[in-house]
């Protein structure tokens, strides 16, 4: 059970789904008691229920909540992020409100904007709207190409062509003109998404690792030295060893960053015991990723 200002989730996991709604309801009854004791009122109508799957369900499940039921939705935001019941985030990238949309309806407005105002603002705002807008949990959305062979994801390439219609209205480009992601990314001194994917889940992992009250701590701590010697050789590094088997635990969190946190310079992994967060050495690393 976690809270973040007026939101309280609970959360639980099972392989039977009959234990997961009652343990879910059963903490439900607490959260209703505990507000009740402390005049606050639960609001039934933004109350939501997912129930996050390998396969297809045959039948969608509901729960009770209070003297509400609580059907289980397909997605549900929380905190500014679209979750799904695959963790794909396609909900999050392509809904009718989702991270796309938005950056094409701001890239819109930056294009009126830059008719009045001097060019040399245009940078600011573009980051401040447009780059802020794609970044907003992007370590747990985003993927990361660590090598220029490697294929892009379909969410990422989406959102880069978005992005790169706003450098070019930033740099005063044409598509025409025939400039290169990288040198837009020099002139305009934006970030490209890989880059921005890569940074948050960096500095997501290293303060993760730092901080052992942190809910992710255990989750990104490396492997254990006492499995054989060459996960001993990889807890020397710093590296961190894959455990998800399920198609959805490998294309998230903490699979997902794994490869990329193993690839980071040893100046990194070894500063993570440090009090400050080695920003110049993670964006030195990032620049020799792919755009």
């Amino acid at each position: 059970m976690s809270g973040f200002a007026d939101d309280t989730i609970t959360h639980y996991s099972s392989e039977d789904e009959k234990d997961i709604i009652e343990k879910l309801e059963a903490d439900s009854k607490n959260i209703l008691r505990f507000m009740a004791s402390n005049s606050l009122v639960a609001n039934s109508k933004k109350t939501g229920f997912l129930l996050i799957r390998n396969g297809k369900p045959s039948q969608l499940q509901h729960i009770t909540v209070g003297d509400h039921i609580i059907q289980e939705e397909t997605s549900h935001k929380i905190l500014g992020l679209t979750v799904d019941n695959h963790l794909k985030w396609d909900c999050h990238v392509y809904g009718k409100n989702g991270v796309l949309s938005s950056v094409n309806q701001r890239v819109g407005a930056l294009k009126r904007l830059s008719y009045h105002v001097p060019k040399k603002y245009l940078p600011q705002f573009a980051t401040a709207t447009i780059s802020s807008k794609i970044r907003y949990c992007i370590s747990i959305y985003g993927s990361v190409r660590i090598e220029e062979q490697s294929s892009q994801d379909g969410q990422q390439k989406d959102l880069q062509v978005a992005l790169n219609k706003a450098m070019r209205i930033v740099a005063g480009k044409k598509l025409s003109d025939r400039v290169s992601i990288r040198d837009l990314c020099e002139k305009t001194r934006m970030t490209s998404v890989n880059h921005m994917s890569a940074l948050d889940k960096i500095s997501l992992t290293w303060n993760s690792l730092k901080n052992p009250s942190s809910p992710l701590n255990t989750v990104f701590n490396p492997a254990p030295s006492n499995i054989e010697e060459r996960v001993s050789r990889a807890k020397t590094r710093g590296d961190m060893r894959p455990s998800a088997k399920t198609t959805i635990g490998q294309r998230n969190l903490p699979h997902s960053v794994s490869a990329l946190w193993n690839a980071c310079d040893a100046t990194i992994k070894s500063t993570a015991l440090l009090n400050k967060i080695p920003k110049g050495a993670i964006r030195t690393f990032v620049k020799t990723l792919p755009i």
